[in-house]
């Protein structure tokens, strides 16, 4: 992971095909950027620096919709839930939830 991390730091950054500045995406670069980012310690970083740089944009894309989606899964009922979210929500409802005493069992990951 950490490997990965530097893979997706390199794809990001600016003059490497990908980020700002780019005028043209490059594919190796964007392949290292996803498959980094496929580890969720390496989104957890990416979604922790968003929310240092910009944290009103950061509240409306990811922490107003962690919260909406909480609230979704608190409201669906049933004995079990299924809910299939993005691996950039998985912290943000996962405290949500455990904040309204409600225990995960995540199954697994998927690619």
């Amino acid at each position: 992971p950490q490997g990965a991390t530097a893979d997706a730091e390199r794809a990001l950054a600016p003059g490497m095909g990908f980020g700002p500045g780019a005028e043209t995406l490059d594919a190796a670069a964007v392949n290292a950027a996803v498959e980094a980012l496929k580890e969720r310690e390496n989104t957890r970083a990416v979604v922790n620096s968003f929310k240092k740089a910009a944290p009103a944009l950061h509240g409306a894309l990811i922490a107003d919709r962690d919260r909406f989606m909480a609230r979704s899964i608190e409201g669906a009922g049933g004995k079990r839930v299924v809910a299939v979210v993005g691996i950039a929500h998985l912290d943000g409802i996962e405290a949500e939830l455990a904040r309204s005493g409600l225990q995960l069992q995540p199954k697994r990951n998927c690619p």
